[in-house]
């Protein structure tokens, strides 16, 4: 499914499958979210579907614009992990993170490219909380 190069990063390949908004954070941080879909053969020999999740940063944010949902992709990536422990708890959680550093586009459908996000489809978020409960 992914392999390893020289220590540094991994990469796979498959299909663009889920392409969320742009998340800014108060620190100026900000990330955007994709899904891959990538089929595996299983020990008993039948397909499997895994969705898998990557963070894009930098320049990288605009550039998931320009790729169609469906598009096969090669993604390279790095694996990490932090350390939280959330307001009123006493033991930590860990949270890992696969954040994309460079995408080849193999084949670029070029359909379904994602709208502009409507910002009444996030209505329900409150993006105004300033309290220090996230994991970043």
């Amino acid at each position: 499914m992914a392999t390893k190069n020289d220590d540094k990063f991994i990469e796979i390949t498959g299909h663009l499958y889920k392409l969320y908004p742009v998340v800014t954070f108060d620190s100026g941080f900000a990330k955007r979210e994709f899904v891959i879909e990538k089929h595996s053969e299983g020990r008993d020999g039948k397909t499997y579907k895994d969705l898998i999740k990557f963070e894009a940063t930098k320049s990288w944010i605009g550039e998931m614009d320009n790729i169609g949902i469906g598009s096969e992709i090669k993604v390279y990536f790095t694996l990490g992990g932090k350390e939280w422990t959330p307001p009123n708890e006493k033991e930590p959680k860990f949270i890992n993170f696969m954040r994309c550093w460079k995408v080849d586009v193999l084949e670029n459908t070029n359909q379904d490219l994602p709208a502009t996000v409507q910002k009444e489809e996030y209505a329900d978020v409150d993006l105004s909380d300033n309290s220090d409960d996230l994991p970043f």
